[in-house]
């Protein structure tokens, strides 16, 4: 029952999911916040393009500046995260992750930490730090997306059991 995304290698256009807005949903990456998924790669973002538009595939994001998880053309998970000023933190995990398999993937912001954390099946992949307590970039009411950025990243697998936590 996953959501079955099928892009391919254009990382451009292709099918998507978006999340209502909602108030929790608006302003939930301005604290603590937890995202996590299960995710399916069918091939692996090719890096083609002059622009980089299809270097990642988008696993749920908040689009604008791309606040949440990826995978990326090196077959890493990555949590991306927006500080104000449009300073991005991330953590990219070390571990090469191919396709063809289902990972369950978890991206925590600890913003009283300082921290941007990756978890993939359930091992600590990546940490990176920042200054305790930094506000996160305003997004007003920018749609959370599962499968695809605002107009690239168009995830080519399957993306199942979403979930986003403010805390």
């Amino acid at each position: 029952n996953a959501l079955d995304l099928n892009n391919g290698q254009a990382g451009t256009g292709g099918k998507y999911a978006e999340l209502p807005n909602n108030a929790a949903l608006d302003t939930v990456q301005e604290g603590n916040y937890t995202i996590s998924a299960w995710f399916y790669p069918y091939s692996v973002p090719a890096d083609t393009s002059p622009t980089s538009n299809d270097r990642n595939w988008a696993i749920v994001l908040k689009y604008g500046q791309h606040t949440g998880l990826v995978y990326d053309k090196d077959q890493h998970f990555v949590m991306r995260h927006y500080l104000t000023g449009n300073v991005l933190e991330t953590a990219t995990g070390t571990t090469t992750h191919g396709v063809n398999n289902w990972y369950h993937v978890v991206g925590v912001v600890d913003k009283d930490a300082g921290t941007v954390k990756i978890y993939v099946n359930g091992t600590l992949e990546a940490t990176q730090s920042f200054t305790a307590g930094t506000a996160a970039r305003e997004y007003g009411t920018a749609h959370w997306r599962i499968g695809k950025a605002l107009s690239t990243w168009a995830a080519d697998g399957r993306v199942d059991q979403v979930r986003i936590y403010s805390r």
